[in-house]
């Protein structure tokens, strides 16, 4: 699978320079209360929060996290990924980003 997975995320670098999407696909969770919480919901609520992210772990894809808002009063955080050996292009989108926001309204 991670030979796959590898080879679509190469034909979409094809077109783009990064792909953006968001680091987590849910909301955190409330934690549970450790007296009444099985390991397996542990590691479901784990499983979904590590879905984006472990993608590009499998595919070595270099990635990074920021935040870029809030839902409530929860942060949101934005990944960002790039050709293999394409660091720089990760780092010039996030200093970019990170100029552009007033943090004083997040």
């Amino acid at each position: 699978m991670r030979h796959t997975l590898r080879t679509v995320y190469d034909s979409v670098f094809k077109d783009y320079d990064l792909i953006a999407l968001p680091t987590v696909t849910t909301l955190a969770p409330l934690l549970p209360d450790p007296d009444n919480c099985s390991v397996a919901q542990y590691e479901h609520d784990a499983h979904d929060s590590l879905l984006n992210p472990s993608a590009f772990n499998a595919t070595g894809h270099p990635a990074s996290n920021m935040p870029c808002g809030m839902i409530g009063d929860l942060p949101v955080g934005l990944s960002l990924v790039a050709r293999h050996f394409d660091e720089e292009s990760i780092i010039r989108a996030t200093a970019a980003f990170s100029e552009s926001i007033d943090w004083t309204k997040i």
